[in-house]
């Protein structure tokens, strides 16, 4: 896997991409699910679901 994939700059870019009031992989404004909402309460897990979803993102795209 190309290392540049985990590089900060990259990362970071998909972090300040996506807006505040959005999780990566939902809507926090619809969350429903016990875990979205505890998602969306705590800004250190919203930020590592960011992270997530950004990887995620990332590897769907991959070619293989």
């Amino acid at each position: 896997m190309p290392r540049f994939l985990f590089s900060p700059f990259f990362l970071g870019f998909f972090a300040f991409a996506i807006p505040a009031a959005q999780a990566a992989s939902f809507d926090c404004a619809k969350a429903e699910a016990a875990d979205e909402i505890a998602i969306c309460k705590n800004p250190e897990l919203s930020e590592l679901d960011t992270e997530m979803g950004a990887l995620w993102f990332t590897f769907d795209k991959l070619p293989f």
